[in-house]
């Protein structure tokens, strides 16, 4: 990589033939890229480019809903951004190109200050009940304050070749006022596009959250994550 000094023209950015122009804490250097790039076709080659690749698909979908991405920006999980953050620490659980229980849609680490106890889950592919209850670690009022339930759905293991390798929607729901150790039962129905989605796959993980006290602008109380592989 080479730096360029003499800036005639300005600060270059992008790729001009097969010179890539990148600026760097202020300073612009100059990269010559191959023209062809012959991608290593062995089984761990394959295997690692299909685990970045469902990491980064996961980690999209999560830094999509903006509840979720406010808690991984403000974590203490380290990472330029909540999307990098979100890769870091998923791609690890991904297990041969397929996301496990073990990944999650919330931080596990010091930033965790609730727990959702998911006692029961039934999918009957057009609704999911949930029966939970929540511990609230920092015994923070939650009077003033709205829950609300989230839940991600991952469908693998397609029916037909011909439908992508993997499908990722959520449901959300606001719930009653919480108090300490109450139980819940919470019922959340599939749009219709998610109905069909549903009937294209072998298996969903679900992933559960539960925020207490969705605004953007304030210090949620969030769950650990709560996860559940259902057969379809």
């Amino acid at each position: 990589m080479v730096r360029i000094k003499n800036r005639v023209l300005g600060d270059p950015v992008g790729k001009i033939g097969n010179i890539v122009y990148r600026t760097l804490n202020g300073k612009t250097f100059a990269s010559i890229r191959p023209d062809k790039y012959n991608a290593s076709q062995s089984k761990a080659a394959k295997s690692n480019r299909r685990r970045f690749a469902v990491a980064v698909q996961f980690a999209k979908y999560i830094n999509s809903i903006p509840e979720l991405s406010k808690i991984w920006k403000q974590s203490a999980v380290k990472g330029a951004s909540s999307f990098n953050k979100i890769v870091k620490y998923n791609i690890g659980q991904i297990d041969n190109g397929f996301l496990t229980t073990r990944n999650i849609i919330t931080p596990d680490l010091k930033t965790k200050n609730g727990i959702l106890d998911i006692k029961s889950i039934s999918f009957d592919q057009s609704s999911i009940s949930i029966t939970a209850s929540f511990l609230n670690k920092k015994r923070q009022s939650c009077a003033d304050l709205t829950p609300t339930l989230y839940a991600v759905a991952v469908f693998q293991s397609p029916k037909s070749k011909n439908y992508d390798a993997v499908s990722i929607t959520h449901l959300s729901k606001v719930t009653d006022l919480i108090f300490n150790g109450e139980v819940l039962n919470i019922e959340m129905s599939l749009s219709a596009d998610q109905k069909l989605i549903a009937k294209k796959y072998k298996t969903c993980i679900m992933y559960f959250a539960l925020i207490i006290g969705t605004q953007l602008y304030t210090n949620n109380i969030f769950t650990t994550f709560s996860s559940e592989l259902l057969n379809l």
